[in-house]
């Protein structure tokens, strides 16, 4: 049994049964509590307040020092100049006002990507969203096992003068998906770099964008093409609106009126930018802000960093007890069920230390050739593709 304690909380974890030790670690925010909502979210922080005064500081050290006093991760676009010297005295400025000031000079954009934060061309920051939702429907219509290596989130990371071709055939190549027209990416070379969880659609999108392209997903999932990107960058859906139809159309006339919308008795067929979608469902969940963005999840969710030492423990309890711990539910599936040897009494030994959740869990199951999908409060334990193609006639 251990205690770990942080400013406004104290959490106890008891694992004894299992012989192991689980601790969660906190950063703390310069000058203002934490929030309920999970560390790295971008949404958390923009209502933040901020103090500062910048007098000739390069935009690139200003955003590393908002990336720590906030917790927050930037992905700033190669094209943006982060020598160009800022000028700024903010008092008591919310973090959303800070980043519109620090990028309406430059011709540059912001966008809220969940837990990064984008930093682009204004073009660009107008249209990443929306690439990266085109990106994920195309994912949705893959075979599973497919769809899961491309939707699977982990961290991310490279070292000083890595150049992003290279970087992107190597995350596909990872995960036996070919790279097509690489030739199109620009040679360039990239500082070092380290990233919060992020899905390889994310990862390979945001890469892209910054020279003017984006992906183009083969039927089985196998290929990435590299294209250019179309525009204009608009996504299409679907709404029913019911009683409300009317007036979620004049409302949208007016907070959205790039967003074409055709109505249709109670059905609604639109097509614009993602962030006008969200408002658009926002408004049909009935928000008054008519705005669909997170909302700050339970307090049991802020975790960062995770210390665990385990020896022979069966794989099925420490999942379990994990998950419990985290408010997650666990689901087997069914491929990784049909083992002659049920994974769950295999015995499982690591040592973690101060590592994120993403690198905890790989420590435990990727040595037992099982992979993991944790989305939506779900954690979700499949057969490693290796693992598949070994079995598989």
């Amino acid at each position: 049994m251990r205690k770990f304690a942080c400013k406004n909380c104290r959490f106890l974890l008891c694992l004894g049964l299992l012989g192991m030790a689980l601790g969660l670690g906190h950063n703390h925010l310069a000058g203002a509590e934490r929030t309920g909502s999970p560390p790295g979210e971008v949404y958390s922080q923009l209502g933040m307040r901020i103090s500062a005064i910048w007098k000739g500081q390069s935009l690139g050290v200003v955003l590393d020092r908002l990336a720590v006093a906030r917790d927050i991760t930037f992905w700033v676009d190669r094209r943006v100049d982060i020598q160009r010297p800022i000028d700024g005295h903010f008092r008591d400025v919310p973090l959303r006002d800070v980043l519109n000031s620090l990028t309406k000079d430059g011709s540059l954009g912001w966008s809220d990507l969940g837990n990064i934060c984008y930093v682009g061309p204004q073009d660009a920051a107008h249209e990443i969203a929306t690439l990266i939702e085109l990106a994920k429907d195309s994912v949705q219509e893959l075979p599973t096992r497919k769809k899961d290596t491309w939707l699977r989130e982990s961290m991310i990371g490279w070292p000083r003068l890595s150049e992003p071709g290279l970087l992107l055939k190597l995350w596909l190549e990872e995960q036996g998906i070919e790279l097509v027209h690489p030739e199109l990416i620009e040679h360039d070379l990239w500082a070092a770099k380290k990233l919060p969880t992020l899905s390889l659609v994310d990862r390979v999108v945001l890469l892209l964008v910054g020279f003017d392209l984006t992906c183009q997903i083969s039927p089985d999932g196998d290929k990435c093409n590299v294209v250019a990107i179309e525009r204009p960058v608009t996504i299409a859906r679907e709404y029913d609106a019911g009683r409300k139809s009317r007036s979620v159309v004049e409302q949208m006339s007016r907070k959205a009126p790039e967003l074409l919308v055709q109505q249709t008795g109670n059905r609604l067929s639109v097509r614009g930018r993602w962030e006008d979608h969200k408002k658009l469902m926002g408004l049909l969940s009935g928000s008054s802000s008519g705005s669909s963005d997170r909302v700050p999840q339970k307090s049991s969710q802020q975790r960062q960093l995770f210390s665990l030492r385990l020896k022979n423990q069966p794989l099925g309890k420490v999942i379990t007890q994990i998950a419990h711990q985290l408010g997650l539910e666990v689901v087997w599936e069914n491929d990784l069920l049909d083992r002659d040897t049920d994974p769950r009494e295999q015995l499982v030994s690591c040592e973690v230390q101060e590592a994120d959740l993403s690198i905890l869990l790989d420590a435990i199951v990727h040595p037992l050739g099982i992979d993991y999908r944790l989305q939506d409060g779900r954690l979700t334990l499949i057969a490693s593709e290796q693992d598949l193609e070994s079995v598989i006639p």
